[in-house]
């Protein structure tokens, strides 16, 4: 399980450096910076809440929230167990360009490592939750990495593909 965030998402502070100079601004307005009277004490004060330690990965419905790419890039990161995507998405995805840039990694990710069957899918379609393209990419990756929990399943969606494909 994941730590639990320790601001609240809507708090305006995320940093207990934020906190203290808040709640210390004035009792302590004369006396300098209470953060460098803390230090010269040997205490310091580090943690800092990032909007990925606020991101909820749980997946309800797939269009939705796949569409920034970051759902998408840790479950790359998972399968893979060698790529650390994360760390270069543009959290908060609050505007298109941010939610364009995460899927664009995810995909190039995904194209590197010769996930086949996607090079049809655009940014776009994920951005704009395409669900055909969306089940798609998902089935790619499910049938690029033989995840066996998905065994029976694959062979289902294959069958359907010939089948499609032939009628």
């Amino acid at each position: 399980t994941e730590d639990p965030c320790l601001f609240e998402k809507s708090s305006c502070m995320k940093s207990s450096e934020e906190v203290l100079i808040s709640l210390c601004q004035d009792c302590f307005s004369k006396q300098g910076s209470i953060i460098k009277h803390m230090s010269h004490e040997g205490t310091s004060t580090s943690h800092v809440q990032k909007p990925l330690d606020e991101y909820d990965f749980n997946v309800k419905n797939l269009a939705v929230d796949l569409k920034d790419g970051v759902c998408l890039a840790r479950m790359i990161d998972i399968v893979t167990s060698r790529l650390s995507l994360l760390s270069s998405m543009r959290l908060p995805a609050d505007t298109r360009q941010h939610k364009l840039y995460n899927v664009k990694l995810s995909l190039s990710a995904l194209k590197k490592i010769d996930v086949r069957n996607i090079s049809d899918i655009t940014t776009a379609h994920v951005v704009n939750a395409h669900q055909p393209r969306i089940l798609q990419l998902i089935w790619s990756i499910i049938l690029h990495f033989e995840l066996p929990e998905f065994n029976q399943e694959i062979i289902h969606y294959e069958a359907s593909r010939l089948i499609q494909s032939h009628a």
